[in-house]
């Protein structure tokens, strides 16, 4: 029968629940690779480009986006490499949650442990409209960059200066978001663990059946 068990995280305790191989295989095998594409996305930095115009109103500095794991340089790419990685996520974590369903059907769970169980799959639901927002978000805020790149190309100062301070408070958000994504993913890899089977009981020693020849006497 399945149950909950606590082990200790350094000094704080945490809640595992146990579940068979089958499902346990498939939260590894759905979020383990969107934690190591959010890694990508976390990887990124920007980074301040020197003012090669002195004396200008243009006083904001240029920003560049860098990272080692992919190519894009700006906020468009970055924003179409974030929808890219949670393109599908939804739907995954739905899987998950049905996959959970039918093992709290096959198994006989009291009534608290069915609550725990409950609750693993309402937090999950949760995460998915966390999910959706950031897609929102990311929709958003790429069409308002679209708005603020058509002003700036008007070598409007103000536009300009406008359009970077939006760049920079959109991938601080863009950062922060995907953080939390990450951990929260982490939180549900961590959160099962395969069930332990009881062990078979010991077979006793079986004397062997071969009769020893009796000597024939001549």
């Amino acid at each position: 029968m399945a149950a909950i068990k606590m082990q200790a995280v350094g000094s704080k305790p945490r809640a595992t629940l146990t579940v068979n191989a089958d499902v346990r295989r498939l939260i590894g095998e759905l979020l383990v690779p969107r934690i190591e594409r959010l890694q990508k996305i976390l990887c990124t930095r920007m980074l301040a480009e020197p003012q090669q115009e002195a004396n200008t109103g243009d006083w904001w500095p240029d920003y560049s986006l860098y990272s080692q794991l992919h190519k894009m340089t700006d906020m468009h790419g970055l924003y179409y490499l974030t929808q890219s990685v949670l393109k599908g996520l939804p739907d995954e974590l739905q899987a998950i949650v049905c996959k959970l369903r039918d093992f709290m059907h096959q198994r006989e769970l009291k009534l608290q442990l069915h609550g725990r169980y409950r609750l693993a799959q309402s937090l999950i639901k949760d995460l998915i409209n966390y999910i959706n927002c950031c897609n929102r978000m990311c929709s958003k805020q790429l069409q308002q960059r679209r708005l603020h790149c058509e002003r700036a190309e008007s070598k409007d100062t103000q536009a300009r200066v406008c359009l970077k301070i939006f760049d920079e408070r959109c991938f601080l958000q863009l950062h922060k978001r995907m953080s939390s994504l990450k951990h929260f993913l982490l939180n549900i890899c961590d959160l099962f663990e395969v069930e332990q089977l009881p062990l078979l009981p010991a077979l006793e020693p079986v004397e062997s059946m071969l009769v020893e020849p009796t000597p024939i006497r001549t």
